[in-house]
């Protein structure tokens, strides 16, 4: 859901990369090779990190989303 969608934004340090490159490729590369074009890892590397991410506590997850001081989102 939405926070691995946010997790991957950040790995990758574009908040435009489904837009821009995951969505473009889906048609003729499918979707295991348009990912790991886009994000440079395999859906199955994802879930691994993705995982250890959510071990963490709350209180370092939140930092990966792109929010000011005063909590307001600040990505494009």
């Amino acid at each position: 859901g939405a926070w691995g969608i946010a997790w991957l934004y950040n790995y990758v340090d574009n908040d435009r990369v489904l837009l821009d490159l995951m969505f473009p490729n889906l048609q003729t590369k499918g979707w295991d090779a348009s990912f790991e074009d886009s994000f440079g890892l395999t859906p199955d590397q994802f879930y691994d990190e993705f995982e250890k991410f959510l071990d963490l506590p709350y209180s370092e997850q939140v930092k990966i989303l792109p929010l000011d001081a005063d909590g307001k989102y600040t990505g494009s």
